[in-house]
C-alpha cells in the first residue's frame, strides 16, 4: 500500500511525495510531480497517479496538504 501527499513550498513549487506502508521517510516523486510551478499541470498528474493507485488497489491514503497552504 502506498501513501501519497502533496506539499507546497513558499517559492511557488508543488511536490508530490509517497511512501510505502513500511517506510519511515517520504520520497519525492519525479517529473511533473516534483517542484512544479504550474498548479494545473501538477494536479492533473496527481490525479492520474491517485486514480491509477486506486484502480490497482494500492492507494492507502492521499493527503493534499498543498491546497490548504497555497493561499
Amino acid at each position: 500500500m502506498i501513501h501519497i501527499k502533496t506539499t507546497y513550498h513558499p517559492s511557488g513549487r508543488y511536490t508530490c511525495m509517497s511512501r510505502q506502508a513500511n517506510d519511515r521517510c517520504w520520497k519525492d516523486s519525479s517529473g511533473k510531480l516534483f517542484g512544479n510551478t504550474k498548479k494545473t499541470d501538477f494536479y492533473e498528474e496527481v490525479g492520474l497517479l491517485v486514480r491509477g493507485l486506486q484502480s490497482s488497489g494500492d492507494l492507502a491514503s492521499y493527503d493534499d496538504q498543498a491546497s490548504s497552504l497555497d493561499r
